[in-house]
């Protein structure tokens, strides 16, 4: 293959070759055309040949070479017509070493071109990630500039941002691969965004259109748009006198329906990892896709879930790696020192000692069968009092906690929901203070961390694919009407059945870590910001309904309970075995759905 390359470069160029001095066919910069591998490997092949010549040359005693003698020769030998060797072959240092030519050659060139091609598909993943993760959150965020400036008259503005959006969506769009629609089908989303009138659900259904073309061609990200609506009058920069005046008015006229401006700020995550499980019933066995990811925009804004399922707005469920992954660094592991107990519990339940120890002995539960050495748990001990000494970290952490609020995914919650309300203020410095250092963890610390991922994600999963399963045609029990009469609307009671069916199934089907998720459901039903919510209704009603089962009550649902009440069925679950906790999560999902826990299984 070689030789056939460079017998078609000689022969278009024959006027070059040089017999006594060096010529451009020993550059591999004379191949343009070939990849970088190839052109040095031609380039070699070039010289070994001449060399093969010249000393055919020499051996005759002809010298000076003749050019033209000199080109036919090397034509020849290189065509295979001729072999000009001399008596005493030379002997290469591939064949002392038992190599032969005609077999090293093509596998080395397999190999290079084998390199090659994931050297290409790794450079188009990076260019595909940067553009997505840097182009497109600033696109959507140059939108919302536009539509601030608009409505505050500023036109000579808005038509400057008219030129940047243009010039960002054509960036954008030559960076994505044509082959099997991508670019197009993004087009068609980014002209969405740009139009006012689209609604988010159709913006959610658009980019559920584009996620699924990834994962059909295995390109590993997930887009995510966040949409959130508000009075387009809130938009204008006025006193506030003159806002007050203008709401007044706005509600006089639009009466008390104010028009609504939609805005919407794209995040995008990097998919590490595509599971799945699978749901069968009625023998029609449905998958349920699971992708790990972590972000990877820069969107100053922190995701406030473990787990998102956007149900029939999008594809699968995506289980967030990195919230994972600092929940159990800064709200579980801390357990396991005394200086780290106060951080695993919200700043409304400082001073709350007895819910505090029991928490911090339920967490210790789960962390002692996760790390059953001791000389393992003193050396998590040792890296955890190192991440408690970032105060601003363990501060933030806590504050995520406090302000937890639950995932209703609507358009007109601030960012669609998943987002904490102040997380963009989350994470930043106070100017007077000193800057936080870094901490940097060595290899085996991080996998000895990460071993508690091991616990956390098989349970995430679980619940997240829980809310994938189509439910239409499931009856309603009969308590659920006269529980929730007066409390909750239809959307409410549905989000309210799906979080109690998730936590209970969750626990039914966890063999480890059942503690932290108890810890997690009493902190909902404890939690002030929650009360009237979806987590608050689903967790009281989990405790209530184990505590009626455990002590061999009828089951009645119900959500009313105190504090010092729902502490006390917590201290009580904590001290079972996570099979005893199991079987209970399984007969209350059975007497509250008046059917079987679902069965979700890998294959």
């Amino acid at each position: 293959m070689l030789n056939k390359i460079l017998l078609t470069n000689i022969q278009s160029t024959p006027d070059t070759l040089s017999a006594m001095t060096a010529d451009p066919f020993e550059e591999p910069s004379n191949y343009k055309g070939w990849i970088y591998p190839l052109r040095y490997l031609l380039a070699l092949r070039y010289q070994k040949t001449k060399q093969k010549v010249l000393e055919w040359f020499r051996y005759n005693k002809i010298y000076p070479i003749p050019e033209a003698e000199y080109a036919d020769a090397l034509i020849q030998q290189l065509s295979g017509k001729r072999a000009y060797q001399t008596t005493q072959k030379a002997k290469s240092p591939l064949f002392a070493i038992g190599f032969k030519a005609a077999w090293l050659y093509p596998l080395l060139l397999a190999g290079l071109l084998f390199a090659g091609y994931n050297i290409n598909n790794w450079y188009q993943l990076r260019r595909i990630e940067n553009v997505l993760a840097n182009h497109l959150p600033y696109f959507s965020d140059l939108l919302h500039r536009k539509l601030l400036l608009k409505h505050n008259g500023n036109k000579r503005q808005v038509e400057k941002l008219d030129t940047a959006i243009e010039k960002e969506q054509k960036k954008i769009l030559s960076d994505l691969p044509e082959r099997n629609g991508i670019r197009e089908i993004m087009a068609t989303q980014m002209a969405k965004l740009k139009d006012s009138a689209t609604s988010s659900e159709d913006i959610m259904l658009g980019f559920k259109a584009v996620n699924t073309l990834f994962d059909k061609q295995g390109l590993p990200f997930y887009l995510t748009p966040k949409s959130f609506s508000m009075p387009c009058s809130s938009l204008i920069d006025a006193p506030v006198e003159q806002m007050m005046m203008i709401k007044k008015m706005e509600e006089l006229m639009s009466g008390g329906k104010p028009e609504l401006c939609r805005t919407t700020m794209m995040t995008v995550y990097r998919v590490d990892e595509r599971k799945q499980l699978y749901y069968s019933e009625n023998n029609k066995k449905t998958e349920l896709p699971l992708f790990r990811v972590k972000r990877v925009d820069k969107v100053p804004a922190i995701d406030s879930a473990l787990g998102l399922t956007f149900k029939d707005r999008g594809i699968g469920s995506i289980i967030l790696l990195d919230r994972i992954k600092n929940f159990g660094e800064e709200s579980v592991l801390p357990a396991l020192t005394f200086q780290g107990r106060s951080y695993i519990i919200p700043y409304w339940m400082q001073g709350y000692y007895e819910i505090e120890e029991a928490v911090t002995k339920a967490y210790k539960k789960d962390l002692f069968q996760l790390f059953p050495s001791k000389t393992e748990r003193i050396k998590v001990k040792t890296v955890i009092k190192k991440i408690i000494k970032n105060k601003n970290r363990m501060q933030n952490a806590k504050m995520q906690q406090t302000l937890q609020r639950p995932n209703d995914n609507t358009d007109t919650s601030l960012f669609g929901g998943n987002f904490d309300a102040i997380s963009v203020l989350l994470g930043k410095q106070n100017p007077k203070k000193k800057k936080q250092v870094v901490l940097t963890l060595d290899n085996d610390s991080k996998k000895m961390l990460l071993k508690l991922n091991d616990i956390l994600l098989p349970s995430i999963e679980y619940h997240e694919a829980y809310h994938q399963i189509d439910k239409k045609n499931w009856k309603q029990p009969a308590w659920v009407k006269e529980v929730f009469k007066d409390k909750l609307s239809e959307n409410g009671i549905d989000h309210t059945m799906e979080e109690l069916g998730a936590y209970l199934s969750q626990l039914a089907n966890t063999k480890q870590g059942q503690n932290i998720w108890l810890s997690k459901l009493l902190i909902f039903s404890l939690n002030p910001m929650t009360k009237g919510q979806a987590e608050y209704y689903a967790s009281s009603i989990i405790f209530n309904a184990l505590e009626d089962l455990d002590t061999g009550k009828e089951v009645k649902a119900s959500y009313i309970g105190s504090v010092d009440k729902k502490t006390e069925i917590f201290r009580k679950l904590i001290n079972y075995t996570p099979n005893e906790i199991r079987a209970l999560a399984k007969r209350a999902y059975e007497v509250l759905f008046e059917r079987d826990v679902p069965v979700l299984k890998a294959k």
